[in-house]
């Protein structure tokens, strides 16, 4: 959960390299994590990937 939440900071912030590398790992975790755990997480996660820079409130 620290990872997912680490990448969705780094997406707000504007550093998609450093976030893409943190939730491909989070990717790679689901299958030994559990995907339900994570459900919540990665949708935060993809919420702040899509949107564009300084959309967020």
């Amino acid at each position: 959960m620290a990872t997912t939440r680490l990448a969705t900071v780094l997406y707000r912030q504007g550093d998609r390299a450093e976030a893409d590398h943190h939730a491909a790992w989070v990717a790679d975790l689901v299958p030994a994590v559990g995907p339900a755990r994570l459900a919540a997480g990665l949708a935060e996660l993809r919420a702040a990937a899509i949107t564009p820079l300084g959309a967020h409130s």
